[in-house]
């Protein structure tokens, strides 16, 4: 089934379900591993009374596809577990050796009496124990189900653990709640002045993978007990696909990351570079400044030569001017006792602390 299916455009259970309408024996579970190990099985022959449909048509896959490489990886992947030596995917006829949360669950699921209002004849497990609700008569399919289905989900390296009042299957590091359910039929009662609803099992048995709104795997042509390799399969692709999709937000993170330091970066060196520039401005408009200083006290000093003017007093204070011009060029930047803590860009002094000295 599942090597046809991979060729054709069809699910291995799309296909199955043709083989039955045209009463075409199909291996039951097991049969392949019973084949595997040397057993002898015992192969069906076709109806000689049938009187249907003698052809189907069928498209070969599009493997570029979409739909066709997910339905490929899942068909995959439930091979690989269906011939997975290490488990044991048929469904006992009853108990042996059951895992410790089958053994508390079957002890708190007996001691249960069944419920009488809301979900008829039905029975369920307390918080501390596998999410079960069913009929008291599926008490031990339940629990044979359950039991197979954690031991080959130990045997695939996973784990089943009852975590915050939820079953879990721990698949690949990711969390997976489990429920088992019986399916209900409602019905409307009165119960005095008004109607309520009340609930009556099928025998339907449903798992439901990943809370409500998760996957759902149930009784149909195929009993949930036929399904664990597709239960499996589907447990590990939905894991590989929540690693797929972190490792995508984790890089993407990453890369957010990286272009906002980038931005940073880029922001960082632009309000560096205009610094640079307005000090470049600044200095060249110092440079020039002192420049035209020490040209006017030149001026000044040859006037006074001139004018036989040249006294001691203006000596002096012409070398105090050419200090200045030395202490306010960029390229020399003298020192100066006086103007120790004057910013020589703005020409302004320190602004002092309130209330010290004459600044109040």
């Amino acid at each position: 089934m599942l090597s046809l299916s991979k060729r054709f455009d069809i699910s291995d259970v799309g296909l199955r379900k043709i083989c039955l309408r045209m009463e075409i024996p199909v291996p039951p579970a097991g049969y392949w591993a019973k084949v595997q190990f040397g057993k002898k099985v015992k192969q069906a022959r076709l109806s000689a009374q049938h009187k249907g449909e003698e052809t189907v048509q069928l498209q070969f896959r599009d493997e570029n596809s979409a739909t066709s490489k997910s339905n490929s990886a899942r068909s995959t992947k439930i091979f690989e577990v269906e011939n997975d030596s290490k488990l044991i995917l048929q469904v006992p006829e009853k108990l042996v050796k059951p895992d410790p949360l089958v053994l508390s669950s079957k002890g708190i699921l007996s001691k249960q009496k069944p419920d009488t209002y809301n979900y008829i004849g039905t029975v369920s497990s307390s918080y501390e124990a596998l999410d079960v609700r069913v009929a008291q008569d599926n008490i031990e399919r339940a629990l044979i189900f359950f039991d197979t289905l954690i031991k080959s989900l130990k045997a695939r390296g996973h784990s089943v653990e009852i975590k915050n009042r939820k079953t879990l299957a721990i698949v690949k590091g990711h969390d997976f709640e489990m429920f088992l359910r019986e399916k209900m039929r409602k019905e409307s009662v009165q119960d005095g002045n008004w109607n309520r609803q009340v609930f009556y099992p099928k025998g339907i048995f449903a798992l439901q993978i990943g809370g409500w709104y998760g996957r759902e795997y149930k009784d149909g042509s195929l009993k949930l007990e036929e399904q664990l390799a597709k239960i499996i399969a589907g447990l590990e692709l939905s894991a590989e696909q929540r690693t797929q999709q972190q490792l995508e937000f984790e890089k993407a993170a990453a890369e957010r990351k990286e272009r906002e330091r980038l931005a940073k970066e880029l922001e960082e060196r632009k309000q560096q570079d205009l610094l640079n520039f307005r000090k470049l401005l600044t200095d060249s408009e110092r440079w020039h400044k002192a420049e035209n200083l020490r040209r006017y006290i030149q001026e000044l000093e040859n006037r006074a030569e001139k004018n036989q003017s040249l006294s001691a007093e203006n000596f002096e204070w012409i070398e105090w001017a050419k200090r200045k011009a030395d202490w306010y060029d960029p390229f020399i930047e003298s020192p100066d006792e006086l103007l120790t803590d004057v910013n020589r860009n703005t020409l302004e002094l320190p602004k002092r602390p309130y209330g010290y000295g004459w600044d109040y």
